[in-house]
């Protein structure tokens, strides 16, 4: 007797149709299909265990409508949006989507175009992934990338700066001052530093205690600030010595700047709880011109001319230039 081969056929499709009703009823993605102006014709079942939705709601919906406004600003979506005006495969595109009760999903689609017999666009079949705690796990990772670089910024600006001033340390002075001589021995620029010391200064912490002492040097640290120019480094690089670099600056307006601050600590009354007093600086200033020098160089001629300055009487400047 003769097989019914078309009954066995029609058996066969029967059975792999129920497969893959089953596959798509335990699948964590869900399946659809929508018509050449992307309206979604079929949901399958799924859909409802991760949404809370029955298919039926998004029968009929645009599938353009279900990404979120926050979505719809980013290029990749101006991009996605191009891609299916020429009818190609969508490929892991990934998409915010807020439910009408706020519940929000992070999702992932991969889809195929649909032609007709003549070649004309009929709309796309495609699947849908929740990766909504893919996306926050990566979120979680970049939030704590984030806060570690903050930190480890934090942690190098405090390594370069003086904790009790708010000033660049001597390590950040030294360091600057290197990048500077490093220009002047490329490009022939100058620059000038300036070092300032607190005259008798332990007589200050010795009459009025160490409290008061830090406040003559925040106050010292205030008044660089004031009179230096945003291009200007200024420092303290030890107890109560003190020092600047100015780049692109002749020795001239060095000290110009020098005798300024000099004369703003003069006249500067430091009040504490009991009572006031006032303190001067010395201040020894140099450059760097188109001879060939070093910072340290440039540190030790301008420390020598603070030295001269105390050798002087204290509260002046005195510069000096290359042997």
């Amino acid at each position: 007797m003769k097989p019914n081969i078309d009954h066995a056929n029609d058996e066969d499709i029967s059975e792999q149709l129920e497969r893959y009703r089953n596959l798509a009823l335990i699948s964590t993605d869900w399946f659809w299909e929508t018509d050449k102006d992307f309206v979604i014709t079929y949901m399958s079942a799924s859909v409802e265990r991760i949404t809370g939705f029955p298919k039926e709601k998004y029968i009929g919906v645009s599938r353009h409508d279900l990404a979120s406004e926050e979505t719809k600003q980013t290029a990749e979506w101006k991009e996605h949006l191009e891609l299916v005006s020429r009818h190609e495969p969508i490929k892991n595109f990934e998409y915010k989507h807020v439910g009408d009760d706020g519940f929000t999903l992070y999702l992932r689609i991969n889809a195929i175009p649909l032609f007709n017999d003549d070649g004309s666009f009929r709309g796309y079949l495609g699947s849908t992934s929740d990766i909504s705690e893919l996306v926050l796990a990566r979120k979680h990772v970049e939030d704590v990338n984030k806060e570690l670089g903050v930190a480890k910024e934090a942690a190098e600006k405090l390594a370069r700066q003086d904790p009790l001033t708010g000033l660049y340390n001597r390590r950040a002075f030294f360091e600057h001052g290197a990048a500077i001589d490093d220009m002047v021995q490329r490009y022939g620029q100058l620059y000038s530093i300036v070092m300032l010391d607190i005259d008798h200064f332990k007589n200050v912490n010795d009459s009025y205690g160490h409290a008061v002492g830090d406040l003559a040097l925040t106050s010292i640290a205030s008044l660089m600030k004031k009179h230096a120019r945003t291009s200007d480094i200024p420092a303290r690089i030890g107890g109560e010595e003190f020092a600047i670099i100015l780049p692109q600056t002749e020795m001239s307006s060095a000290v110009n700047l020098a005798e300024r601050l000099r004369q703003a600590v003069e006249e500067t009354s430091f009040a504490f709880e009991n009572g006031e007093f006032f303190i001067t600086v010395s201040l020894g200033v140099t450059e760097c011109g188109e001879s060939s020098c070093s910072v340290e160089e440039v540190i030790l001629r301008a420390d020598k001319a603070l030295y001269q300055a105390k050798e002087q009487g204290r509260n002046r400047v005195v510069q000096l230039g290359i042997d």
